[in-house]
């Protein structure tokens, strides 16, 4: 049975109903039809937009905005080790000062990146004490990790440059 409408961040259909058919798939009959129709009406008739609840939108989004920022993240803390060890303190305040204070990395988001990059053979790392004389695991970049960030930073030249070209065609024809 082919699938009607098509839904953002995975929800299921007639959660945010979209009237356009998918490409390739051929018009509903029966009792398909209705749902396919009611849909089509639901969105003319308003935003479109069924909110199962509260919550649910918000888990929605944090979910979809954590999915860009993981790649992100991970890159920006490559990134920063590659000029050196540190320990996560200072990770989470050098992005913080390179973006002129644009970009704030919270605790609950740098060291599950920092654990899981470790996993992945990305970086190394060894206990050591800080600059305030407290215990502290310091960070380093491995050779693997070296060659993954060279990597994302080749494809994220080519992305960025591509949404800049379309973003000055936006405004151009726009």
């Amino acid at each position: 049975m082919p699938q009607f409408g098509s839904c953002s961040a995975g929800l299921q259909p007639g959660i945010w109903p979209n009237a356009d058919l998918k490409v390739g798939a051929t018009k509903p009959a029966g009792p398909e039809l209705r749902r396919y129709e009611a849909r089509k009406i639901l969105l003319a008739s308003g935003d479109g937009i069924r909110h199962t609840s509260h919550q649910r939108m918000m888990s929605l989004n944090r979910e979809r905005s954590s999915d860009l920022v993981q790649g992100t993240l991970d890159m920006l803390i490559l990134r920063t080790l590659a000029r050196g060890r540190a320990h996560g303190y200072a990770i989470a305040e050098s992005i913080h000062q390179k973006s002129e204070d644009v970009l704030r990395v919270e605790e609950s988001a740098l060291y599950p990146a920092l654990h899981r990059l470790e996993l992945h053979g990305l970086l190394s790392s060894e206990w050591g004490i800080s600059e305030n004389k407290r215990r502290a695991k310091y960070y380093r970049l491995t050779a693997r990790g070296r060659r993954y960030l060279e990597m994302e930073s080749a494809h994220w030249d080519r992305m960025t440059a591509a949404i800049a070209r379309v973003m000055d065609k936006a405004v151009v024809s726009g």
